[in-house]
């Protein structure tokens, strides 16, 4: 598999030198030994001391583990060129951590699995790459580790801990703007977030003309770039985020081509003014 995107992505975010050491792919099995129909969790972390901006690769699992979920929650990874998604056995990912990042126990993204059948085999990295936070994409050296989970023909007594998710995924601002090079030059609206808790789990847009906030009933799963449907841009822009646990912010653009005597703070102001001077002349007629 390769990820030719990325490539070009990350010559965008390198911001400052990094010195060349090693930096290393490590997964941890949490917990390490369960039974048939039991659940454990395998994260993928980052040890960069050098400085990497930018991750590709795909963690493979063995026949006896049933991959669940994947969840980027809390993960150091700001920018997904390829959102972490499973296939098969295999979950595949491509990010970008812009500015850099050059710390220890990072956290790239975390895969929920279940115990199919009785073994014992490794999870591992392949295809993995890193980049250097240098200016000029250079590969890191990279070191790899894998995780092992035992599955029993019987409960080991070792449970999964639940973590529970109340919080919302982050503020953000969608934009609105328009390229040549994208939808044939048609106005489009981009959007990205995060969420420290479960991870984001989709995006929702809805295009409404009204003339105070609407309340849209009727909501279109989109992924960014989102291409407008009404390309006069005189409807309200509503985005909404969602997360594995349920949580949801919406964010909201006000229509871009209304004209001034249209905007509803104008109107009021007029309709203000007007009762006013309704009121002035009705005492002035009386006194």
């Amino acid at each position: 598999m390769k990820f030719p995107a990325i490539n070009a992505a990350i010559s965008l975010t390198f911001l400052f030198a990094s010195p060349v050491m090693a930096a290393e792919l490590y997964l941890k099995a949490d917990p390490t030994a369960i039974g048939i129909g039991e659940s454990a969790k395998v994260e993928l972390f980052l040890d960069s001391p050098e400085g990497v901006n930018a991750v590709q690769g795909v963690v493979a699992f063995p026949p006896q583990l049933k991959i669940k979920e994947v969840s980027d929650g809390n993960s150091i990874i700001n920018l997904w060129v390829e959102r972490p998604a499973f296939k098969g056995q295999e979950v595949s990912f491509s990010g970008i951590s812009p500015g850099g990042y050059a710390k220890e126990h990072g956290l790239v993204l975390t895969i929920f699995v279940e115990g199919k059948s009785v073994g014992s085999d490794a999870v591992f990295l392949k295809e993995a790459q890193a980049f250097l936070n240098d200016g000029q994409g250079t590969p890191a050296s990279l070191l790899l580790r894998r995780a092992t989970i035992k599955v029993a023909a019987v409960s080991t007594g070792e449970q999964l801990a639940e973590e529970e998710d109340d919080v919302p995924p982050s503020d953000f601002r969608p934009v609105i703007a328009s390229d040549p090079n994208i939808f044939d030059g048609k106005y489009f609206v981009t959007f990205a977030t995060q969420d420290k808790g479960s991870g984001i789990d989709y995006y929702e847009v809805a295009e409404e003309r009204s003339f105070f906030r609407p309340r849209p009933e009727i909501w279109e799963r989109a992924e960014s770039p989102y291409l407008l449907k009404d390309q006069e841009l005189k409807s309200w822009v509503l985005v909404r985020a969602a997360d594995r646990a349920g949580n949801s912010r919406t964010e909201v653009l006000r229509p871009g081509k209304i004209p001034a005597y249209q905007q509803p703070l104008t109107i009021i102001l007029i309709l203000f003014v007007v009762i006013v001077l309704i009121i002035w002349r009705l005492r002035k007629n009386i006194f």
